[in-house]
């Protein structure tokens, strides 16, 4: 059975962004500004309760930040899928039946709860390791077992990432029914390292963008540099200040990582489905 095509699908992924970049930002631009805002409350109301407990702890306080975290990080969720199937939709040719400056139909809710499932299944894996790893922290070192706990973390969500995660766009936008995950995990049965090694490249080139733009940020003023040592409540104050430049700098990246990536989750589903469609 052949095997997909790492150069070209990092070839079409690249072209793909290149060639239809108008017609990309008309998509993902209202969403993603949308998104942005959200975030950015999110994070600064969070910051402001993180400051505000680490000064006078308290079990309310704690109950907001968690409130906010989660609440931010669903509703980021949603805007990211709207942004994902557009992209997705725009790479398979599909027609949209909407507003395509805001698409929100049942691809998008299908992409949504195909990524809570996910979320959920790796928050339990996550919890399931850190209970292994207290309990045990009586037999061995500490050090040792966090190591093996961390490694043992991510290798777990990299193989949830791979064979769960990747092709959930392409699969929720080409048909309006059926399954995700399982044909997820199915189509991806024998391609899982090359799958991997797509991710891994594209999610470097995306580090790459957010560093520089750090960088860029630094060299001009616009953040200063951190303070190698200071409480945590400072620290929570000072991200507060320079938030909407460092979300500026993640958001650049997460657009152009998430368009490359999603392009490369589509032309592989396509190369999948068309040597061995179910």
């Amino acid at each position: 059975m052949p095997h997909i095509s790492v150069s070209k699908t990092l070839g079409f992924a690249f072209s793909f962004l290149f060639r239809n970049a108008a017609a990309i930002a008309s998509r993902v631009v209202l969403p993603a500004l949308v998104g942005w805002i959200v975030f950015y409350v999110s994070i600064f109301l969070f910051l402001a309760e993180l400051e505000r407990f680490l000064n006078v702890p308290s079990d309310r306080i704690a109950g907001v930040i968690f409130g906010l975290a989660a609440g931010g990080l669903l509703v980021t969720l949603f805007l990211h899928c709207v942004i994902v199937a557009a992209v997705a939709a725009l790479a398979l040719g599909l027609e949209d039946d909407g507003w395509k400056l805001f698409h929100i139909a049942r691809r998008e809710w299908r992409l949504y709860a195909a990524n809570l499932r996910l979320l959920l299944v790796a928050a339990i894996w996550m919890g399931s390791i850190l209970t292994l790893q207290f309990a045990a922290t009586r037999l061995s070192s500490p050090v040792h077992l966090e190591l093996a706990a961390n490694l043992l973390m991510a290798g777990g969500l990299g193989f949830l990432a791979v064979r769960g995660w990747f092709l959930t766009a392409p699969v929720s936008v080409a048909k309006p029914d059926g399954p995700i995950l399982r044909r997820a995990w199915r189509l991806s049965a024998h391609d899982a390292w090359r799958l991997a090694a797509i991710v891994f490249v594209l999610a470097m080139l995306g580090l790459a963008v957010e560093t520089a733009g750090e960088f860029v940020l630094q060299a001009s003023g616009a953040v200063p540099p951190l303070p190698s040592s200071a409480p945590l409540a400072d620290y929570a104050a000072l991200y507060r200040k320079i938030l909407p430049c460092v979300l500026i700098a993640v958001g650049v990246a997460y657009l152009i990582g998430s368009v490359l990536l999603t392009a490369a989750r589509v032309y592989v589903y396509r190369q999948l489905t068309e040597r061995a469609e179910p």
